[in-house]
Formats: structure tokens, sequence, C-alpha cells
């Protein structure tokens, strides 16, 4: 009977088998109309359990009105990307997706309120206007 003995190194690969976990389900906020462009407003988060590129998240996001903002896909910020109107556009509601290397994802709600801020001076809708008022008629 013959024996050898070897030491032998066994690396245990890491499954990308957990999915990123949003650090919150809804994220709300309000900015005034006025805001200045690639300004800011918020910055969505996420872990994810597993190790390596499966661990890598990337930031994106959807919805109606996604062409006014940007998102960095590295970090989670939402900043504006066009000037905005509230008479044009007083909410948006938009979804953050948190998408690991392995393709795993986690959504999160973004609801938005834009503000409305005095930007439009008070007008006539008329150049001309005529009324009547009796002689002995009390102010008002």
């Amino acid at each position: 009977l013959y024996v050898a003995h070897a030491a032998v190194e066994v690396t245990v690969m890491d499954a990308n088998d957990n999915s990123p976990v949003c650090n919150q389900a809804v994220y709300s906020t309000s900015f005034p109309e006025d805001i200045s462009i690639n300004k800011g407003i918020l910055t969505v988060g996420a872990t994810d359990a597993d190790s390596g590129s499966s661990a890598e998240i990337q930031y994106s996001l959807f919805g109606i009105g996604v062409e006014d903002f940007y998102m960095d896909a590295n970090t989670g910020e939402l900043r504006t990307a066009t000037v905005m109107d509230r008479e044009t556009t007083p909410a948006y509601k938009l979804i953050a997706q948190a998408t690991d290397g392995g393709g795993l994802f986690c959504r999160s709600d973004i609801s938005l309120k834009v503000l409305d801020v005095n930007d439009n001076a008070p007008s006539f809708s008329s150049t001309h206007y005529l009324a009547s008022v009796y002689e002995n008629a009390a102010p008002k």
C-alpha cells in the first residue's frame, strides 16, 4: 500500500445568489421649479450580499418624464437635466432600478413634486374693459 500526501487549496467562488436590496421602497421629495440644471435632488441606494462583480450595482431610471432627469449609474444620484416648469409638469412618478453584475435587481418608486415659484407676471386678458356703475352705489 502506497500513500501520498499533498496540500490542496480549494477556492469557493461566489455565485450571484442574492438580489440587490433597495435601501428604501419609496423616495419622495419636492423642489422649486426654478432649480438649476444639474442640481442634485436625491440619491437612491441598494446593497448586495454577493461579492465581486455580482455585488457591483448599477442604477437606472424609468418612467414618464425620465428625460428631465439624469441618474448617475454608479452612485444613484438623481439630478435635474432640464429647466423645470410646474405649470407644465407639477409632479413626476419615476422608478429607480438597482441591478447587480449578474442581472438581478430591485426597484424603488420615486415621487417628485415641483413647487410653484412666482415666475409669471400678472396680465390682463383684454386691452379694454367696460363696466357700468350706478351713481349712488356704495363701494365694496
